[in-house]
């Protein structure tokens, strides 16, 4: 499943998971308040926190297939030290993932 996932994923997912893990739901959570109801609000958290899962499982295919089992992403092309690097290992992908299928879980439970 994970590999399937990961040969119809565009470049740019597999190449920017990491951050866009954290940016989606960053960005779309402030979004939200301004929304004018509940339904759409409900759906948009939805999409987020799918979006989100679906790059939990793109990182945890990516730290499968690395040679040396740690996916790293420097933010802006900064090297250590003086910039903020970005690495999941097996142990993050695994954590991440569980948390992205509890919230996706929790957020189709909030309206039911």
């Amino acid at each position: 499943m994970i590999d399937a996932i990961l040969n119809a994923a565009p470049a740019w997912a597999l190449t920017h998971a990491a951050p866009l893990l954290v940016m989606v739901p960053l960005f779309l959570a402030p979004a939200l308040a301004l929304v004018p109801t509940g339904r759409i609000a409900w759906l948009v958290s939805i999409a987020a926190t799918g979006i989100s899962f679906l790059f939990a499982i793109i990182l945890l295919g990516l730290v499968q297939t690395s040679p040396v089992g740690v996916v790293s992403y420097e933010i802006g092309n900064w090297s250590v030290p003086l910039g903020i690097e970005l690495r999941v290992d097996a142990l993050n992908a695994m954590i991440l993932l569980i948390v992205t299928t509890i919230g996706l879980l929790a957020s189709v439970f909030s309206w039911l």
